[in-house]
């Protein structure tokens, strides 16, 4: 699968519009030949950059540090999770069927290159947690309140580890915490309601690392 991975300043519609017929799997080469003097951008401080490389497709979870996301949908929280899940060492990334396009626009910008770097599948998240549920991974929801302190997970715990982080608005489905060994949440002020996911994801890599 070939994509283009853009650092450009402020594009416009005519862009995006290129970039959805790029992600149906067309040659770049004759993509860029037919389409690329259709792409209006607008300068700022003489900076224009356009470049592309190749993603190597893969359908396989890869290590034992695994995070899921259930329905995340806002593009730059994507963009900002696969950079910090790439930080804190996350081994493959699993996005459910409902998550925002893994190659929408504004994810591969918020991503600064990084989803070059990870394993990134796509699944159905329930049956998928059906079939790892007897192998002894511990399976880590998230929720807002009621949960558990990540601080104190011991080693064991954090050495190998499912985290599922889900929806801006309604968080991980019941359906899903229903398959989780245990559910995370992280202590905050009491004035602040919740955090915003790409945030708490990556407060929670962190903890998990530790």
């Amino acid at each position: 699968f070939i994509i283009s991975f853009v650092r450009i300043s402020n594009m416009k519609k005519s862009y995006d519009k290129f970039m959805k017929k790029l992600g149906k799997g067309e040659n770049i080469e004759e993509m860029l030949k037919n389409h690329l003097e259709k792409v209006e951008f607008v300068h700022k401080q003489n900076e224009e950059i356009l470049d592309y490389c190749r993603k190597i497709d893969n359908d396989d979870v890869i290590g034992e540090r695994i995070l899921v996301l259930d329905n995340v949908q806002d593009p730059g929280n994507l963009g900002t999770i696969i950079r910090s899940a790439l930080a804190f060492n996350v081994s493959t990334i699993i996005l459910s069927e409902n998550t925002v396009d893994l190659y929408n626009p504004k994810v591969l910008r918020a991503t600064q290159g990084m989803l070059f770097h990870m394993n990134i599948i796509s699944r159905d998240v329930v049956n998928w947690l059906s079939t790892i549920a007897p192998l002894g991974i511990p399976i880590y929801g998230t929720k807002v309140d009621g949960g558990f302190d990540p601080r104190k997970l011991s080693k064991t715990e954090k050495k190998k580890f499912v985290l599922i982080v889900g929806n801006e608005g309604n968080g991980v489905s019941s359906r899903v915490l229903d398959l989780c060994s245990k559910n995370l949440c992280i202590p905050t002020n009491i004035r602040v309601e919740s955090l915003n996911v790409a945030v708490a994801t990556s407060i929670l890599l962190y903890e998990l690392g530790n």
